[in-house]
């Protein structure tokens, strides 16, 4: 269950990451460069305090 729970969460931060990358670039790179800092940055801090529980 664990592994099925960790594929899940991964594939739904690579899809985040993908629809930022489609839809952001048109905004300027400064929006699609911070909108991937936020969402690594809030990724990383959830997946520290959520991953192994």
């Amino acid at each position: 269950m664990r592994i099925l729970r960790h594929s899940f969460i991964i594939s739904i931060l690579y899809g985040i990451g993908i629809a930022e990358a489609v839809y952001l670039p048109r905004y300027g790179i400064e929006y699609f460069l911070g909108a991937i800092a936020v969402t690594v940055f809030s990724a990383g801090l959830w997946m520290r305090s959520h991953w192994d529980n």
